[in-house]
Parts: structure tokens; sequence; C-alpha cells
């Protein structure tokens, strides 16, 4: 018999058993990172459990949990793993995770402002998961070009036409956030709360 769902036990809230025990689990994984953030010396040990922590977790609850719930926590935790500089898992197991549950779309094939609305945004930009969508997009970005720095100081050419590319996308997503308004805020954000891209050097 499958595990049954939270809505069965009725309010999504810390009363819900399976929210309860969600809320749980995923306080033992942010024990664990946090672990791995404060050891004088990278802990991989601690890091690979708490991989295999996280993956368990996302595995076991999706199907359980309702989804718009389910895609908040999997971007708090992309935000979290962000913060403490693990940009391959905050890509693998939070920002990356959301965009192939919703759709396996590479930043390289979108072309145009049209392209990116129809392919990423088939309901709209003004919806509640559109917001989520644009959270997980620029996460998405930012640990692809952490990780590319972390390459080394001097890009080669390969780095360079990837770093390249990142800057037509993010033109792009803010050619298409730019005219609306509840959404223009994440533009800034982009630009100024992580300061991402400005130190690029090619």
């Amino acid at each position: 018999m499958e595990p049954l769902p939270a809505s069965y036990y009725g309010k999504i809230d810390k009363k819900n058993p399976v929210i309860s025990a969600f809320v749980g689990e995923i306080k033992e994984f942010k024990s664990c990172i946090k672990r791995v953030r404060d050891f004088p010396k990278f802990d991989q040990t601690t890091y690979v459990r708490g991989s295999k922590l996280l993956f368990g977790i996302w595995n076991k609850y999706k199907p359980r949990l309702p989804t718009y719930y389910y895609d908040q926590h999997v971007l708090h935790i992309a935000d979290f793993l962000f913060s403490n500089k693990l940009y391959y898992l905050a890509q693998w197991q939070g920002y990356g995770r959301y965009l192939c549950e919703h759709g396996d779309v590479t930043i390289d094939s979108i072309k145009d402002v049209d392209h990116f609305k129809s392919t990423l945004f088939p309901q709209g930009l003004n919806t509640d998961q559109a917001k989520l969508t644009f959270q997980a997009l620029q996460g998405q970005c930012q640990c692809m070009f952490y990780l590319e720095r972390a390459r080394g100081r001097e890009p080669s050419l390969d780095s360079v036409q990837k770093l390249l590319s990142l800057l037509g996308f993010l033109r792009i997503m803010m050619q298409a956030l730019l005219p609306q308004e509840k959404l223009c805020w994440l533009v800034y954000n982009v630009l100024t709360k992580r300061q991402v891209f400005v130190s690029i050097k090619l």
C-alpha cells in the first residue's frame, strides 16, 4: 500500500503528520549541511550523507505533498545550499530538479523572449508558479556561473562561450520580466542582491 498523501490528514500545517515528518527530515538535512559548512576542512563524508538524505527526502515526499508546497521547499533548500556555497548540490537537487520537473529545457535552447515565454511559461507570467520558475531560473544561472568560475581564474574558450550563453539568457529573462510590474523586482534581485556576473572578465 502506498503511503497516504498529506491531504488525507486535513490541513497542510504543522499538525499534519506528513508535514511534521517532512519538516523534521528537512531540519536533519540542514543540520548536516551546517556541519559541512562549519568544519574547518571540507568533510566529504558528511557532504555525501547530506546529499543522500536530500535525494531520499525529495523522492519520499514528492508524491505525498501538494505540488506547490513541495516546489516552494525545493527552492527554499536550493537557496539554503546556495547561501552555503554548495552550488553543485543547489543546482542538482534544487533549481535543476525544479526545472526538470516543470519541463526539461536547456538555457542554450532559448533564443528569444517569445520562445522563453511559450516554453517556460505556457500558463503566462502572472501566476504564483511563474514566480517560482523565475526563482529557479535565476538560481540555476547563478550556480552555473559559480561552478564555471571555480574551474580556474583564466577561463578557457569553452568557459567563455558558456558564460556568454548565460549572459544571453539573462538578457532574455530580463526583457520578459521588466514589463511585468509584479515580477520586475526579480531583475533587481539578480543584479544586486547576490551580485552575480559583475566580476566576469572575458
